[in-house]
């Protein structure tokens, strides 16, 4: 067969996504059997991220399982295997862009070379073609006939206007014949079977006067209306199995089970009940189906009506049309903080923190003056110096030589001068150093504090435990600090609310700064820590426990403390046990029993579908030397059934015979005039 057999599909590769963010792919897989084994079509997945629906965009039910592995020579690849009984399933995970390696390359150039060379197969295949049919047009270009000729022929031929086709014709014949069977569908069969009668309808009605009359309960020669029938029918009660004829003390007591869930609209009385049952129990959560639930779903209404988003005492909080709820002020240390508190606590937390700003810049700028701080003794002797404060009218001091200057230009007795008492202050000028001070002004300036009571206070400043570091020195601390991620302390938050807690002499979180909503280790006792790594109970990083993956493969005989014996669950002796399995197969039954099995016609061969059956097998020996399996399968939406044979080990129950009812069936024989017009 030349090529190509299929299209070569390559699906398209992802570069590296250049934003950084992993690129999110869906991928639509078919099942087969049950399963599906093989590669995902993306490289470099996050196994984290690989999750499995059955419907797309994570839609439907998840599925879990699964199992993920990576070969050994190529690690950027995925192989999946997928166990679901669903026909197809949605995997989604991320990927930051694909591999491109030599097999991508090789499988690329593969297809070219192949499609090269069917373009030349193609093109060798077309031009022979173009070559044999331009010499056939030369052919038929030398031999055509004569136009006179050929019209003068056509004269003889018959019009198709007037004249049947061999199609129509064949389809007249075909409407006369109809659906008539081979042995009756020419005019001489029919003449045989009529017994060659010219008149034969009215021989018919002859013989049929000379019968008797059929009627119904007696046969044309003998009575089968026996009294075993006559006793039957008497002992049915009047109108038994129309509507209202099931009354209580017909259908009679009935036990119901409230332990399993309903799986279907359809099933026996007390199937059905029991199904409503098992519901109501899961409702109420009570211990069976008749324990009245401790609150009704009328009480739980009116709670939820009357629930409302403000601050309203003994009803459920609902956020209001803006997502927002209100509760009342707080008063317990647990109660929930409103707006207003928090922004209270925020303020005074700002204000604080302000406030040690302020304390620390007013703190820097004193490190960073020129004043220094003296001992006693430097003190004592430096005021034992003599002032070099200059001169003034009040205290004595050293003389600047600029006065000196004017005073040795100042001749004897030049001051000789009688001086006024008093001066108005009109005649001073006042300028930026020279200003009248008012009694008030004297009388604040004089509240100030004195020299002796400000050196008392650098005194008592000078013999506390401060010590003043130069700048230098700070800076060098400063980047030790921040070296080591050191913060100072606040201790005025240490154990406070909304502040930190300290750590005790072992370094932990002492048990009384710990929330009663958390377990301490002191609390948790003997019940032991989770100290095991996900490295070492999980060290193929596949998402499974490996002393449980090592249990999946144990066999039954491996397994160690399994008791002798099993106890036989409940089960009714009065019916055959029902089997709830969608594709069912021959390898699937159990040898040496017969099987009532609920199924589905595609679960026959294949995966299953919605089109359900009710199947019952026959498998009665215990292996392949007692013959195959046999299988009466019986639509639950047609009247049809189905029987399937096929060998105990099968994977598939193949093709059935499908059983034909008696009034579908023509009866061996020779038939009648009235059983050919369906009369009979």
């Amino acid at each position: 067969m030349a090529y190509p057999n299929k299209i070569d599909v390559f699906y398209e590769r992802l570069n590296k996504n250049p934003t950084g963010n992993p690129y999110v792919i869906e991928e639509q897989l078919k099942v087969i059997d049950g399963s599906y084994n093989g590669p995902l079509r993306h490289d470099n997945i996050n196994n984290q991220t690989i999750r499995v629906y059955t419907g797309p965009r994570l839609t439907g039910e998840q599925i879990t399982n699964w199992t993920i592995s990576v070969p050994s020579n190529t690690p950027w690849r995925r192989l999946i295997r997928i166990f679901s009984s669903e026909a197809e399933v949605y995997v989604t995970y991320e990927t930051p862009g694909d591999t491109v390696e030599a097999d991508d390359v090789n499988e690329l150039q593969t297809a070219v070379t192949s499609t090269q060379i069917e373009v030349e197969r193609y093109k060798s295949s077309n031009d022979s073609l173009v070559s044999d049919t331009r010499q056939r047009l030369e052919t038929a270009e030398r031999s055509k006939s004569d136009q006179t000729y050929v019209d003068s022929q056509l004269l003889t031929k018959a019009d198709k206007a007037t004249t049947y086709t061999r199609e129509q014709t064949d389809a007249r014949i075909q409407s006369v014949i109809g659906a008539a069977p081979d042995a009756l569908d020419t005019l001489q069969e029919i003449a045989e079977a009529l017994n060659n009668d010219p008149d034969f309808a009215g021989t018919m009605t002859t013989q049929l006067a000379s019968k008797v009359d059929k009627v119904i309960g007696k046969g044309l020669s003998t009575e089968d209306y026996t009294t075993v029938e006559q006793t039957k029918l008497a002992g049915i009660a009047a109108r038994a199995g129309t509507s209202g004829s099931a009354t209580d003390a017909v259908i009679g007591n009935r036990t119901i089970s409230d332990t399993t869930a309903a799986i279907s609209d359809t099933g026996t009385l007390s199937g059905l009940l029991g199904g409503l049952a098992h519901a109501m129990k899961a409702i109420t959560g009570g211990a069976n189906w008749r324990s009245l639930p401790s609150i009704t779903l009328e009480v739980i209404k009116t709670l939820l009506d009357e629930a409302t988003h403000v601050a309203t005492a003994g009803t459920l909080l609902k956020r209001d049309g803006s997502g927002r709820a209100k509760v009342a002020a707080p008063a317990a240390a647990d109660d929930i903080a409103r707006k207003a508190e928090v922004d209270t606590v925020a303020t005074a937390v700002a204000s604080a923190i302000d406030k040690a700003d302020n304390a620390q810049s007013e703190l820097n700028i004193h490190i960073e003056d020129g004043v220094r701080h003296l001992s006693s003794a430097e003190r004592n002797s430096w005021n034992a110096k003599a002032s070099t404060a200059i001169v003034t009218s009040a205290t004595s001091g050293l003389m600047s030589a600029v006065d000196k200057t004017k005073l040795d230009g100042v001749a004897s007795g030049a001051n000789n001068y009688t001086h006024p008492v008093n001066h108005p202050p009109s005649i001073i000028t006042q300028d930026a150093g020279n200003r009248f001070v008012s009694d008030v002004e004297k009388a604040n300036w004089n509240s100030k504090e004195t020299i002796t009571g400000a050196q008392s206070k650098v005194d008592s400043h000078a013999n506390d435990a401060v010590r003043h570091i130069t700048a230098a020195e700070r800076t060098t601390w400063n980047a030790k600090q921040a070296a080591l991620g050191f913060t100072p302390e606040n201790v005025s938050r240490r154990g406070a609310a909304n502040g930190y807690a300290e750590l005790d002499a072992v370094g932990k979180i002492p048990d009384n700064r710990i929330s009663s909503t958390f377990v301490t280790q002191s609390q948790l006792g003997g019940a032991g820590y989770g100290d095991m790594t996900k490295s070492v109970y999980d060290t193929n990083d596949n998402g499974k426990i490996d002393a449980a993956e090592a249990a999946d493969t144990v066999p039954w005989l491996g397994v160690s403390g399994k008791p002798a014996t099993f106890a036989p669950n409940a089960h009714d002796h009065a019916r055959l046990q029902r089997i709830d399995d969608r594709d069912r197969k021959p390898v699937d039954t159990v040898k040496g029993y017969a099987e009532a099995v609920f199924t589905s016609l595609g679960g026959m061969t294949g995966g299953s579908n919605s089109v359900y059956q009710d199947m019952l097998v026959l498998n009665t020996y215990t292996d392949s030397s007692g013959g195959l399996v046999n299988a009466l399968v019986f639509d639950k939406s047609t009247m049809t059934i189905r029987h399937y044979q096929a060998t105990q080990g099968a994977t598939s129950w193949g093709s059935p015979k499908i059983l034909a009812y008696a009034d579908n069936v023509i009866h061996k024989g020779a038939l009648t005039w009235a059983q050919l017009r369906g009369d009979a």
